[in-house]
């Protein structure tokens, strides 16, 4: 009975131990181009990352709000934005890529393909960093 509470106790704590690990590495970051900001909080574990990625469009009238996931690679994060539409209908699954420079996100651009209703980059087109919808720079809460 005493190792059963003890387990307990230790598998407790491991759990709150890292999910406060995981809390202290969230880096937050905000773009704001013309009327519209997002903002994008994530965790990098190694190779990976996940978090939160909201677009206000017109200053906070319409939004796209979700989760993002996705692989690191060098100076590259490329996963996807499972988000609900600020018009409202059902969930949908978009890639994003960034690239990080200098200290900032730069939201890039690439050629899409949908399969079964899932969105994809094309592997044969390069990427496009040049004009990005959005530079994230990092914010301190």
């Amino acid at each position: 009975m005493i190792r059963r509470v003890f387990l307990l106790i230790f598998i407790t704590h491991l759990i709150f131990s890292c999910a406060k690990h995981d809390e202290k590495n969230k880096q937050f970051y905000r773009a704001i181009a013309n009327q519209d900001t997002a903002y994008l909080s994530i965790i990098r574990l190694e190779n990976k990352f996940y978090g939160q990625y909201e677009i206000r469009y017109n200053g906070k009238a319409f939004i796209d709000s979700g989760d993002v996931t996705g692989i690191i690679k060098k100076d590259t994060l490329r996963g996807t934005f499972h988000f609900k539409p600020y018009g409202g209908g059902e969930w949908r699954r978009k890639p994003i890529i960034f690239l990080e420079e200098n200290g900032k996100l730069l939201l890039g651009k690439g050629f899409v393909h949908s399969f079964l209703k899932i969105a994809y980059f094309d592997e044969t087109v390069p990427f496009d960093f040049s004009k990005p919808d959005f530079v994230f720079d990092e914010i301190t809460e």
